[in-house]
């Protein structure tokens, strides 16, 4: 088998955490903030909000007062707030005015489009910026995640970007783009957004030139000393760079980290056994929060198993939500949507390769939990997962899109397993272990943290 180059250093390392102290050290604690508020639109249920949740609780057990403030609640956890709603009648009136104007302008927006896979598209404004404004209370720092449909981005940034410091880990391009949380081949974010192809549009003025306006507007007021952004790849970092609302900003690669406590490795036939798939078959597997989604190319990979033969010798072992086809001819387990972590990552143990075919994506998770359970990873060649697999020690890549590439590479992997399947589930453990340890990944947060208070202090005594 061929080995694929790979000129990606390893995101977290004893070079790359340069300056971080121990948990415990003076530096650290002088460093703290006294209360981190994270704003997410949700907080176990998505990728990202699953990313956020795992942060918090990593910073909670290093002795961080932080505390989650959220849309749509889904956990018992007593550190995470649910959005308030006003009673008053001024208040609903407002929301449903809002809730209208969104409704239109998206009708309006999208009654041409979309003409590339679709996906969802963000308005800077919410029904909820009042609201939220109100709850906010006067942390330390906000911390914001995934906030489309939450955090009004004007008023937001209007009357808390000047007072507080704010830290903003973006999930995807949302909060720099002219609306899109991913742009696919598109690059007008660039500049001005306009002839937006995700709404179909052959109008200059459009949609998109006016909600990315918005957003430039939003952070104008910003200073690059208050406001740090937090990338979670390499190629979301140049995606900031390159884009006319960020590009001004201090931006920092961390990538996201998981519970390598409970993703680990578990008895695999014991995981086959539960999850009534066969114990001598080879699995492949796809997980994605919902398999319809044509951004997480689930068609490429089954396109794949098609070619690649053999299918009464190969097992799919799915999990998300939405149907699935039903024309399949080699056997599938399909397991729906999983929210607890411990049984997730069962259900990664028995797999023998987990595949990643998506055709774009900022940071996998899926690709982490896969590796720290012991399963190696196909992935694409592209964005966040270049930063994620290491050729021939945690995974392999094939190229975007392309079936048969897909199909030679898992070939190839197939045969690499047979040889010595313990040795490349070792292999990925260990790279988890150096590399996606949400701990390491909290370490570093705080770091972040303390400078970015360090320096607002530091300015205000020069400014006295």
């Amino acid at each position: 088998m061929t080995r694929l180059p790979h000129d990606r250093r390893p995101l977290i390392d004893s070079d790359r955490i340069e300056g971080a102290s121990p948990p415990d050290s003076a530096e650290t604690r002088r460093a703290r903030p006294a209360r981190v508020l994270h704003l997410s639109t949700n907080d176990t249920k998505g990728g990202g909000a699953r990313s956020s949740y795992r942060l918090h609780r990593a910073l909670l057990g290093a002795g961080v007062s932080s505390e989650m403030l959220v849309l749509n609640k889904s956990s018992a956890d007593s550190t995470v707030r649910q959005l308030s709603l006003s009673t008053r009648a001024t208040r609903r009136i407002s929301r449903w005015l809002a809730r209208q104007r969104e409704s239109v302008l998206l009708r309006r927006a999208l009654r041409r489009g979309p003409r590339i896979p679709r996906e969802a598209f963000g308005l800077a404004t919410s029904p909820f910026g009042r609201d939220l404004l109100d709850q906010t209370g006067s942390p330390d720092l906000f911390n914001l995640h995934w906030t489309s449909g939450f955090v009004d981005l004007p008023s937001f940034f209007r009357l808390r970007g000047n007072l507080f410091p704010i830290v903003w880990r973006p999930s995807d391009i949302y909060p720099f783009s002219g609306g899109c949380h991913y742009s696919h081949s598109c690059e007008r974010f660039e500049e001005s957004c306009g002839y937006c192809p995700y709404l179909g549009s052959d109008s200059r003025n459009d949609l998109s030139r006016l909600e990315l306006q918005s957003r430039v507007e939003a952070y104008q007021q910003l200073r690059p000393d208050t406001f740090q952004i937090i990338a979670q790849s390499h190629w979301m970092e140049e995606q900031i760079q390159k884009s006319r609302a960020w590009s001004r900003f201090p931006t920092t690669v961390i990538p996201n980290g998981t519970d390598l406590k409970v993703f680990r490795p578990r008895n695999r036939r014991l995981a086959r056994a539960a999850l009534g798939v066969p114990e001598h078959t080879t699995v492949f597997g796809f997980v994605s929060d919902d398999v319809q989604n044509s951004r997480k190319g689930l068609p490429t990979l089954l396109k794949g198993l098609e070619e690649l033969g053999n299918s009464s010798e190969i097992t799919l072992l799915s999990v998300g939500g939405g149907a699935i086809p039903s024309d399949l001819e080699l056997p599938w387990r399909h397991v729906g949507r999983i929210e607890d972590d411990r049984l997730l990552s069962t259900v990664y143990s028995a797999m023998d390769i987990f595949v990643a075919p998506s055709l774009q994506d900022t940071f996998p998770n899926t690709v982490i939990e896969a590796i720290a359970c012991g399963t190696p990873v196909i992935g694409t060649r592209m964005g966040g997962m270049l930063d994620v697999l290491r050729p021939n020690e945690s995974g392999w890549f094939f190229e975007p899109g392309d079936v048969t590439s897909l199909a030679r590479t898992m070939t190839d992997a197939l045969a690499l397993i047979k040889d010595n399947p313990e040795e490349l589930r070792g292999r990925a453990r260990t790279q988890a272990e150096r590399e996606f340890d949400v701990v390491v990944q909290a370490t570093r947060y705080e770091k972040v943290y303390g400078e970015l208070l360090d320096s607002i202090k530091k300015n205000r005594t020069q400014h006295r």
